[in-house]
Formats: C-alpha cells, structure tokens, sequence
C-alpha cells in the first residue's frame, strides 16, 4: 500500500505436489497484524466437480471459525451424453458461537431458493423461501434461469406452519423493477396485500465523441435506469404517494479544467424536475440544473428557493464543489484533498472555519477536527478492538460523548471512551501530540478510543 502497509496472501500447496500451488488462497495477513486462514475439505481434495467450487472450506478469524459445507448432487438425462445437471444444492454455515444458517440453491445451483436460520443448530428461528418466474411454493426443485421477469419471498416464523409475509417483485426486460406487491403477515400464509409499487422508467439516448481517432464520429447509447415514475397504493389500488421525474429538460453549462472530458450531445440522464404529489392533483417540485460534467449547478427547493455550487480551482478537476451559496446569499466553502477525495476544511455562513485532519494511515480515516472557536480540539484514535479485527468508525460516540461530559463510559464490548472532551484549549495551549487517559481527565481536551476487553461467549 502506499503507506507501506501490506495485505500478504498465501497460496494452497497442491495435494500430492506441495512445491505448487492450487491456487486456492489458504491464508491473508491483514495490514493490522490479524491473519485469516481457509482450508478446505471434502471429496476430490475439497472440490466439487459440477461447478468446481470448494466442497467444505473452514475460515478462521481472530474472531473464531466458520465452517462452510455443500451438499451437491447431479444427474444426466437418461441415454444422454453430455454434461451432468445439477439437481440439488446445499450449503451450510456454522459461525463461531455454534449457529447454523442451511441455504438451498435449488437445481441449476444458480439462485437462492429456500434458507434456514437456527439457534444453534436444531432450534429454527426463520425459514426465508425463495421462487422465481411464477413458479408455485415450495419451488426448490424448479428451474430458476435468467431472465429474471419474477421473484416472489416467503418469510416465515418459524416455518409455513407460522406467520407468514410475501413479497413479489416483477421485472421488465432490462432487469428493471416494474411492480412490487407486499403482503402482510398471516397464519400459515400471506396476509392482505398492504401495498403495490409501480415504477415506470424513462427512454432516453446519448451520442458519445470518445474516439481519438474518429472525434466526430458518435456512438449512440441508451439509459435504461432512469424513472420516470414511480407509484405507490394502499391494498385497496388507492394512490397513497406519487413522484414524477423529469430529465434534460434545460442545457448544461460548460465548465473548463475538466480532464479526460469527452462531448456529448442527446440526453445525459441528469434528472431536473423532481414533482411529488401532495394531494388529489396537487404536486410541489424541486428542480435543478447542470454543469456539463455532470455536477449541480443550481437547485431549488420545494419552495422555489434556490442554491447554487461553484466548482474550479481546488474542486479536484471539477470533481467537488469548492463553494455553495444559498437563498439568502450567504456561501458555505469547503476545501479538498483530491488524493484521497476529502474535505480538509470547511468554512460556514458565519466565516468560521472547522478543518480535519487524516492523520491515520489505514485509508483516510478522520482523526482530528479543529473547531473554529478554538476551544475545543478533537482527536479521534482508531484502534481494533481485537488483534485482526476491523477498526471501525467512533462518529456516533463522539457525538454522545460530547454529551455525556464528565463521565467515562464503555460502548459495548469493543471499545472505551476514556478522555473528556470538555476543557478549554486557548490560543497557545492547544495540545499537539498524544495525551495519556489520565492527563486527559484534567488539561486535554482529547477523545481517546481505547479498546474493551475481549468479549466472552
């Protein structure tokens, strides 16, 4: 990695071969010191010949193991030759604390079809089944090949002998969510339908000039994806919400400094009118325009007030607006790093300005925030909460532990906040390197994140 950091992958020796490698990976060192390791099991050195796929693999995590096992059968059509189908397949998932998760990918081996979950590995807690093109319930024996124009899931509690919810999900030919109808929860069946969602897409097409070699030559192609409607109804058919979308409907505005930007002419799929419907015909909209990278130039609110982005030097070629003016006229600007596409500072309606600092070296993670009344410093240190185990993101305890104040207060089993953030740092005195948990609790208004001890199962 570019801070010298390492992710170390280690091969399977070949059975019968150990100076070569299966190419299966047998273990991962982590940039953090925690290493994963995988071994595999079953017949045929632990592949199955139907799709070549691991037959048993075992993970093992600083966490604990998971074991993985499949259950495949396959046949060939009588006084066939050719190759053999798979009728059945079964994988079962134990996690480290014992319980078991059984999904059954029916024949073909391609979709999910039926899954299990237990309390450990005979209590069933859920059954979630799984049919696809129409096919009727139990369908894990029925063929679920692409394309996709239906999928309908049971969730039951704890099996069809419980409550049971449906949802049915239709597609159009581009893979595209056409209807949704949910059904509420029954006994030994789906309830009432409780809503069906409509969605409708717009037809639009763009002319690319991308070709070095022919530049005015165009390439024309269609976006699918956009909608241009989307409805929801109560059980009974009555509109209960209803938004309406709108595209291209104004020019873009050229901007300079873009690199690799190439012409286009046609749609672009830039959404500029947003109508809703509030009540009988009724609607409110928002609106906006474009910069011809793609970027906002302005937008208005469902109140017509609008606010406009200014991109140029420092947005990163165009990438990030540098300032944003709102109705009132008061702006609100942010300054990057295009390194790692990252705010470093920003400075609000009032003038004051907070900035951050990414000081860690594990992917740009937040680790200070200088505020702009100078009274408060705060420093985020990421740590793993257990050798091998993710570091994860403390935002949401900052904000309770700005609340909390002079209490120190343990978050779960993974982490310990241990400093208070509450002292006064004037002008000259804020710290600048790390504080002790102790010193913390009287001169430093620093927020250390300290790892808990190791849970215990």
């Amino acid at each position: 990695m570019p801070d010298g950091s390492r992710y170390t992958i280690g091969y399977e020796p070949t059975p019968g071969a150990p100076t070569s490698t299966t190419g299966r990976i047998a273990s991962i060192s982590l940039p953090s010191g925690g290493t994963i390791t995988y071994s595999y099991t079953g017949a045929n050195n632990g592949i199955i010949c139907a799709d070549g796929s691991p037959a048993g693999l075992v993970r093992t995590t600083p966490d604990g193991t998971w074991t993985y096992t499949r259950a495949v059968t396959q046949d060939r059509p009588f006084m066939q030759v050719g190759p053999w189908v798979v009728t059945s397949s079964i994988t079962t998932v134990t996690d480290p604390l014992g319980n078991v998760t059984v999904t059954n990918f029916g024949t073909d081996d391609r979709y999910e079809s039926k899954r299990q979950v237990y309390s450990g590995s005979s209590t069933l807690l859920e059954t979630i089944e799984t049919c696809y093109g129409g096919a009727a319930f139990p369908c894990t024996n029925a063929p679920a090949g692409p394309p996709m124009t239906r999928k309908t899931v049971r969730r039951e509690f704890p099996d069809t002998s419980g409550m049971v919810s449906q949802t049915d999900t239709f597609y159009d030919t581009n893979s595209l969510v056409t209807d949704v109808y949910e059904y509420d929860f029954g006994a030994a069946g789906p309830g009432a339908l409780i809503s069906h969602t409509v969605n409708t897409y717009a037809s639009l097409t763009a002319n690319l000039f991308y070709d070095p070699n022919n530049p005015s030559t165009s390439y024309q192609v269609s976006i699918y994806d956009r909608p241009a409607t989307v409805t929801v109804k109560d059980g009974g058919g009555a509109i209960k919400s209803q938004s309406t979308y709108s595209y291209d409907e104004t020019a873009v505005t050229p901007i300079a400094g873009t690199p690799q930007h190439v012409a286009v002419s046609g749609s672009r799929g830039n959404v500029t009118t947003m109508k809703y419907l509030v009540q009988g015909t009724s609607t409110v909209q928002r609106t906006k325009s474009y910069f011809d990278t793609g970027g906002i130039n302005t937008e208005t609110d469902l109140n017509g007030n609008p606010t406009s982005y200014t991109y140029g030097t420092g947005s990163c070629g165009n990438s990030f607006p540098i300032k944003v003016t709102d109705a009132k006229g008061f702006n609100t600007l942010m300054s990057w790093d295009c390194n790692g596409g990252m705010a470093t500072a920003g400075t609000d309606r009032n003038g004051q300005t907070t900035s951050y600092l990414y000081g860690d070296p594990n992917f740009w993670r937040l680790t200070q925030t200088n505020y702009p009344d100078d009274k408060l410093l705060l420093r985020i240190i990421w740590e793993q909460p257990h050798p091998g185990t993710s570091f994860r993101p403390k935002q949401s305890a900052e904000r309770k532990r700005l609340r909390v104040r002079r209490s120190t207060t343990a978050w779960g089993v993974s982490l310990r906040l241990s400093s208070i953030p509450i002292q006064t740092a004037r002008a000259g005195t804020r710290p600048t390197g790390p504080t002790t948990a102790a010193a913390a609790l009287t001169v430093s208004p620093i927020l250390t994140v300290q790892p808990a001890s190791p849970p215990t199962a």
